[in-house]
């Protein structure tokens, strides 16, 4: 019996020693600015803010780990005489799939925060580059008080001039990404206008939080589509209205958002669908229900009648969209249809 516990013990002892720790080899980055920083106030909602920030963190022999581990995005609000700081908002993992050094050199990142903070007279906002080792190398924080870019989500003006603005910066990001042997293309001129590519659509969403909503034309989908008379025309009012009922929220569905939907979509592999997400939360909710509904009435058509029930709520909600919905109901009544005709008849 001792001897199987001390088996025990070795054996527990030697998987903590070959556990891999989190111990950053980078030392402090060769360059370590923000170069502009952007404010959007009412950017999605009244009394939000957007923040976003062009950064340049770079080493002359570039860290073996990844620049999510090393950085992050962060806002603070700090008391100009006893320097004492608080969190206000903290930026997506830097994005690097698309940054040819992925995510070292120059970038984006993003701040949303759903109410702005309020500060006294005494504070000051600050945007800052965070090592997430701050004990450490990669070396201390490094902010910026706000820049004088500021704008309202409100005045259509504005947001016109950010969306030019954000053109212009993908651009310079463009231009410095861009090399001849490793040839990028982030943004370009359609009919005038300029919309990104895939790869600049891939980073943007990834990199500045709810971007898609607030300037949704500067995307390829954000194209206006040749006006076709049809003999009936789809009014889809209520079912944006639907769409948008989490807005802001942890659920919601719109791609790039921050939500928790568009987090557990990245993870999985749905990136650019959270809705998808929300739909299969909505169905588990649903089986989850009918399974316990049919235990308790041995009624197989009472627990699929459930379900059916279900999706509409997540329909409603704005998780499932109409058109799934719609195709689901119809084989959830087939399914009723089946039992209550034909296998009744059968049997």
């Amino acid at each position: 019996m001792i001897l199987r516990k001390l088996y025990i013990y070795l054996v527990l002892i030697a998987i903590l020693a070959i556990s891999p720790l989190t111990v950053f080899s980078a030392g402090t980055p060769d360059v370590n600015t923000l170069k502009q920083e952007i404010v959007v106030k009412n950017a999605i909602t009244e009394g939000d803010a957007l923040y976003v920030v062009h950064y340049d963190i770079d080493y002359t022999v570039l860290p073996t780990e990844p620049m999510h581990q090393l950085y992050s995005g962060i806002l603070i609000s700090q008391d100009t005489s006893s320097g004492v700081t608080a969190l206000e908002g903290q930026s997506f993992p830097f994005y690097e799939d698309i940054q040819p050094k992925d995510g070292f050199g120059q970038g984006i990142w993003g701040i949303y925060v759903s109410t702005e903070p309020t500060i006294t007279s005494a504070e000051e906002l600050k945007l800052c580059n965070e090592p997430n080792d701050t004990t450490g190398p990669p070396g201390t924080r490094t902010c910026s008080t706000l820049g004088t870019s500021y704008y309202d989500g409100n005045v259509d003006t504005d947001v016109r001039n950010f969306q030019a603005k954000i053109a212009e910066l993908i651009e310079d990001l463009e231009e410095n990404w861009d090399t001849t042997s490793a040839p990028i293309d982030l943004i370009t001129d359609i009919a005038g206008s300029k919309r990104l590519t895939n790869d600049g659509d891939d980073y943007l969403v990834h990199s500045i939080p709810n971007i898609r909503s607030l300037i949704p034309n500067i995307f390829v989908s954000g194209l206006l589509a040749p006006n076709i008379i049809l003999d009936e025309e789809r009014d889809e009012t209520y079912e944006t209205s639907r769409a948008n009922y989490f807005q802001g929220t942890e659920l919601d569905t719109s791609d790039g958002s921050g939500s928790a939907l568009d987090l557990i979509g990245n993870v999985v592999g749905l990136d650019n669908n959270p809705q998808l997400v929300g739909t299969a939360m909505v169905l588990l909710a649903g089986m989850a229900i009918a399974f316990f509904v049919i235990q308790a009435t041995q009624n197989t058509s009472v627990g699929i009648f459930c379900v059916i029930l279900v999706l509409q709520v997540g329909a409603f909600l704005g998780l499932v969209s109409f058109a799934v919905t719609a195709v689901l109901a119809l084989i959830g009544a087939l399914a009723l249809g089946y039992i209550f005709f034909y296998k009744s008849s059968t049997s």
